[in-house]
């Protein structure tokens, strides 16, 4: 089981950087655009909805916020990405 755990984490982890789906937390917005904190680096996106608030979680792609997702959600990912790799 140990081992399944492992492989499935490497997975998830060639996923997230493939689809560049890591939540960024909202720290800023104004007129259509919000600043994101990605803890070691922060990018602008465009919003496409008026239903963001600062402290949210989001998922952006080619610069365009497309989902809210919730933060125990965005943090359980931050943490299985931040994990080590044991290859």
């Amino acid at each position: 089981m140990h081992a399944v755990n492992h492989r499935i984490i490497k997975k998830l982890k060639s996923l997230i950087k493939m689809c560049l789906a890591i939540p960024g937390k909202i720290i800023k917005l104004e007129k259509g655009k919000a600043i994101l904190d990605y803890g070691t680096e922060k990018r602008e996106g465009k919003t496409m909805a008026d239903d963001f608030n600062i402290g949210d979680y989001v998922i952006m792609q080619a610069g365009i916020i497309i989902q809210k997702i919730p933060k125990d959600d965005a943090l359980k990912s931050l943490k299985l990405f931040k994990q080590p790799d044991s290859t």
